[in-house]
């Protein structure tokens, strides 16, 4: 599959939160008309953590992060500002920033498209419009001639029915829709970009594994005084399994699973009731170990698994040593069940803007000072990260020191 025999310990990144300046993107303009309205954003992204500039910087950490691993993405926006016009400067950059990602020997997996369109693309109807398709081909052959040297696995399309739900169901990110008929129209329509997308990378003769990532989440039924325990279970395992009908769909056009893991959700008498026992500072209930459950349950479709995100919002780094050990603990177990995992990126290296949460949470094992300078600042949760992978530094489990 192209993938390497050892395992990959990484961090993730995505251009538009993290790059900033990205002004030819939907939500740069979204941004722009909606700051401070209800359903608007809380902050605008700015210059975000000026990776754009400083990215030589944050790649030295990763590499003192010893990790072997990187997932970055492209902001398809600087590349095609306009429909026919390439920016070449842009294009050398990117080539630089993964030229410097291979330079300290970091395996490095590339997002072709996360969340943020041109915004002439989104104008022209985006991903509702099936015939579109052609606009991201156009991109993709003018990008990955320039980058191939550099790029060791391709991601298509970040978290689709993320996407969908908050752009066309939820009306949450741009351009604010609430149809359920044109959220199954673009979620259609983005599997079947994937497909062709798939189809086109393999015609160019690449050898690089491609796939399109997922959020999964864990589904599990509240036990203890629960009259309704067994039709729950039974809901908690339909909600997980509906989860994977894509994957199904598009098990063919998948050299390896991208798997990113957040959440799980607990029903109890046929209604989602999280005891939220310990929270991230979004009021996410962190449920670490449930990534074994996950793993296990994807094994079945015969693939190698990624895990390309998995983290949480702790400004104060209070629960973040304790989460990754969990997973440490967790992916440990379910390597030595035989479960095809093949790496875990971290999400994320960098504090970053997180949408329309903006800078308030912070996903970094590094903290980015936004009033001086963007200093960076390892938080501790980094050297226990470290710590870590240095553990399994003697097994295959873990990556060879570079």
């Amino acid at each position: 599959m192209g993938l390497p025999k050892e395992f990959l310990w990484g961090t993730s990144l995505s251009a538009y939160q993290v790059e900033g300046e990205n002004k030819n993107a939907d939500w740069w303009h979204w941004e722009l008309r909606n700051l401070g309205k209800p359903n608007g954003p809380k902050d605008r992204s700015g210059k975000a953590a000026n990776f754009w500039e400083l990215y030589k910087q944050d790649l030295r950490l990763a590499k003192k992060l010893k990790t072997n691993a990187i997932r970055l993405s492209i902001e398809w926006s600087r590349i095609f500002p306009r429909p026919n016009t390439i920016d070449r400067r842009a294009l050398t950059k990117y080539t630089d920033i993964l030229r410097t990602a291979k330079n300290y020997g970091l395996y490095t997996l590339v997002t072709l498209y996360h969340f943020t369109l041109p915004l002439w693309f989104a104008r022209r109807g985006g991903f509702e419009n099936k015939h579109n398709t052609n606009f991201f081909l156009k991109y993709l052959k003018t990008i990955l001639p320039h980058i191939d040297r550099f790029t060791d696995a391709l991601i298509t399309i970040n978290e689709p029915i993320v996407y969908t739900s908050q752009s066309y169901l939820k009306g949450r990110w741009p351009p604010q829709k609430r149809s359920p008929t044109k959220a199954l129209t673009v979620l259609t329509n983005l599997l079947n970009v994937h497909k062709v997308a798939y189809q086109f990378i393999k015609k160019l003769n690449s050898k690089k594994p491609v796939t399109i990532v997922f959020n999964i989440a864990w589904f599990q039924a509240q036990r203890d005084n629960n009259p309704l325990f067994v039709f729950d279970e039974l809901l908690a395992k339909f909600a997980f399994r509906i989860q994977l009908l894509p994957l199904y769909y598009l098990k063919n056009y998948l050299d390896y699973l991208g798997i990113n893991y957040y959440f799980t959700n607990q029903f109890e008498k046929f209604r989602i009731r999280n005891p939220n026992t310990r929270v991230s500072d979004l009021g996410w209930w962190l449920t670490p170990q449930n990534i074994y459950h996950v793993l296990k349950n994807l094994d079945h479709l015969n693939k190698p698994i990624i895990i390309t995100e998995n983290g949480l919002a702790d400004s104060k780094d209070k629960h973040r040593p304790w989460f990754i050990k969990e997973t440490a603990k967790a992916l440990e177990k379910a390597k030595k069940e035989n479960v095809k995992i093949k790496g875990y990126l971290h999400w994320s290296l960098l504090d970053n803007f997180e949408w329309t949460e903006g800078f308030s949470a912070r996903f970094g094992l590094i903290e980015v000072d936004y009033k001086n300078n963007f200093k960076r600042k390892p938080r501790r949760s980094y050297y226990i990260y470290r710590e870590i992978i240095d553990k399994y530094s003697q097994s295959n489990y873990a990556p060879r020191h570079h």
